[in-house]
């Protein structure tokens, strides 16, 4: 098997971690009127 260097396994953790820097202006969570961006999430 012949894996790129730069490949590394998406973990629901780094999921977490990648949106929040990626999308961190981006809603991630409504709730009872209340909006959550990503970085704040």
């Amino acid at each position: 098997m012949n894996i790129d260097f730069n490949f590394e396994p998406l973990s629901p953790v780094a999921f977490l971690k990648r949106s929040a820097h990626v999308h961190a202006d981006r809603v991630a969570v409504i709730d009872a009127g209340h909006e959550t961006t990503n970085a704040n999430f």
